[in-house]
């Protein structure tokens, strides 16, 4: 078997094994320049143009980790009124108003899936209110500080419950972070530089 046809047999199981856990293959080149020439808008939408003299305000850039959907589409809305409240155009300028973590989420629409404005609403708020909740979750983890008399159990319990909350986070950072919260010359504090947990398992063994 030459190097060529060893190479293919490898990406054919990889894709065969990604099929069988329920992964996505990763988009191809090809798939990634065809999304480019793709538009998420229906036909009408697309077909719509700016009428002659209609010019378009400059938009606040969404930031998923500073600013939540909502308030983002109130923003949003409050600008393009200004000029126009026009469906079609409110869908085709809202790209405009998107950082680059929204344009990627916009790229990734299905071809002709949006009819309507209130349909690319929909779509971006189910899309970004997750994200926004998990990022306020991560900055109180972050955040979260021992209280004055409490205990360190106490303590470990209040953030263990949100590091719940969290689903996917860095248990390496999370575990790490703990420290953050306890006060100066607390006696655990020397125990945790020196063995440095790894995860919030042998986090609480630690503070067991």
């Amino acid at each position: 078997m030459t190097e060529k046809e060893k190479e293919q047999e490898y990406r054919a199981s990889k894709k065969s094994r990604n099929t069988q856990e329920g992964l996505s293959p990763r988009p191809t080149h090809e798939y990634q320049l065809k999304k480019l020439t793709e538009s998420p808008f229906s036909a009408k939408i697309q077909a719509t143009l700016l009428k002659p003299g209609l010019h378009l305000p400059k938009f606040q850039k969404f930031d998923p980790s500073t600013t939540e959907a909502y308030t983002h589409l109130i923003s949003y809305r409050s600008t393009i009124s200004c000029v126009t409240d026009d469906d079609a155009i409110m869908c085709k300028a809202f790209p405009s108003s998107l950082g680059r973590l929204g344009l990627l989420w916009f790229n990734q629409l299905e071809a002709g899936s949006i009819h309507s404005f209130k349909e690319l609403e929909r779509a971006f708020n189910y899309r970004f209110i997750t994200s926004n909740k998990q990022a306020k979750k991560e900055d109180a983890l972050a955040q979260m500080r021992k209280r004055p008399g409490e205990t360190l159990r106490k303590y470990a319990e209040r953030y263990w419950q949100l590091f719940n909350e969290i689903p996917g986070v860095d248990q390496y950072w999370v575990a790490r972070n703990f420290k953050n919260g306890l006060e100066i010359g607390s006696k655990i504090l020397d125990e945790l530089a020196i063995r440095a947990p790894h995860g919030m398992n042998e986090l609480m063994r630690t503070v067991e």
